[in-house]
């Protein structure tokens, strides 16, 4: 497991500036790596691996915003419609 980890972070260190490289990238690679059976989290954004396929589903749909570039919403401010 720290393997994994320290793989990531060298790639994330080759890749600086590419997607790879980024913050929200490694952390969100780093914690698969540490618990693979928790939700994936990227970007203010959360799912289980199973939920992969109808998520990418409902990201695609035509007029759909993506999750990763909504504003993210806390406790206080529940989601609306």
């Amino acid at each position: 497991m720290a393997d994994k980890v320290k793989e990531t972070a060298e790639l994330a260190e080759i890749h600086k500036g590419d997607v790879q490289g980024m913050d929200d990238y490694v952390v969100s690679k780093v914690s698969i790596i540490l618990d693979p059976s928790s939700p994936i989290r990227y970007k203010g954004f959360a799912f289980l691996p199973e939920a992969y396929g109808p998520v990418m589903a409902v990201e695609l749909l035509p007029g759909a915003t993506p999750r990763s570039r909504r504003k993210p919403c806390s406790a206080a401010s529940p989601v609306s419609g």
